[in-house]
């Protein structure tokens, strides 16, 4: 009488199951992904705008303590814009900030565009002496005149 050996059963995957699980995966990330980067350009936008926001006030108190308006440099040499904000750049987007006219005391502007258009924002933002933030999809062109800017849709 033979002695009947337990058969140990191990149970494993097949090809078919895991390429199954490969499947669902890759059809997760391909809905997560372009999502993540659209909340990251909508964050990076909605800083922009708290940016000029912050650009436009310190503007003011830099009229009322000196007299007239300011550059970004000058801002931040009186420490009145956030540091990073004081060197040109924060959230993916580049600002700069214009005075016109030799009295420096009638009218000025500020511009933020995206490092990268598509990937850290999709607008480009400007705001003058009036406080009003406008914005337009310039398809990724940086230079843009006051002329021009000074027709674009009103940010909300």
């Amino acid at each position: 009488m033979g002695v009947r050996q337990a058969r140990s059963r191990h149970r494993a995957f097949t090809l078919i199951e895991l390429l199954v699980v490969l499947v669902i995966i890759a059809i997760l990330l391909a809905v997560a992904v372009p999502l993540l980067i659209r909340s990251k350009v909508a964050a990076n936008e909605a800083s922009a705008l708290g940016s000029l926001r912050s650009i436009t006030s310190c503007e003011e108190l830099f009229r009322t303590e000196n007299k007239h308006y300011g550059t970004l440099a000058e801002l931040n040499g009186e420490q009145l814009v956030d540091p990073e904000l004081g060197k040109g750049k924060k959230a993916e987007y580049v600002f700069d900030c214009f005075v016109e006219d030799e009295t420096k005391n009638s009218r000025w502007y500020a511009e933020g565009h995206p490092v990268v258009h598509n990937r850290s924002g999709l607008n480009i933002f400007y705001v003058d002496e009036s406080g009003v933030i406008r914005y337009r999809d310039t398809g990724g062109a940086v230079f843009v005149p006051r002329a021009d800017a000074e027709a674009w849709s009103a940010s909300e």
